[in-house]
């Protein structure tokens, strides 16, 4: 996972990884749903530290069910911004690869590879977004 973490701080300055870092700790740390629009919002976060500290086969399920379809797996959950096919799936190659390996991790409940690819998976949105952003810009 570091060598992961190495390559994103080529593509994103070193104050804008530091502070990425600091935001997404701070929202899996959290112990309650983000407000959007007055409404939760889905984490897979606290999904997540839930599921890890008390395990439930139907709740497990359903975050398989949930993982598994790009309009709610955790890219899908990312900004509608982000380039997508026509069935949601993203159309940059990093973000796809990394929904597919956050699939196979909550399949395989594998917690701590579903944390990391989630990690992944908001640096590079953050970065699409930014990428996004600076195209539109008059």
């Amino acid at each position: 996972m570091n060598q992961k973490i190495d390559a994103l701080k080529t593509y994103m300055s070193t104050q804008d990884f530091e502070v990425t870092q600091k935001q997404l700790a701070l929202q899996a740390s959290s112990d309650k749903p983000i407000k959007i629009l007055g409404r939760n919002h889905f984490s897979w976060w606290l999904a997540i530290k839930k599921i890890e500290s008390e395990y439930n086969s139907i709740f497990h399920a359903q975050l398989i069910e949930l993982s598994s379809s790009w309009v709610t797996c955790a890219c899908g959950n990312q900004c509608s911004v982000i380039p997508r096919y026509k069935k949601g799936e993203p159309r940059d190659t990093h973000l796809s690869q990394q929904g597919y390996n956050f699939f196979l991790a909550i399949q395989t409940q594998d917690w701590a590879w579903a944390k990391a690819c989630l990690y992944l998976i908001e640096v590079r949105a953050i970065e699409l977004i930014k990428e996004v952003e600076e195209r539109n810009r008059p």
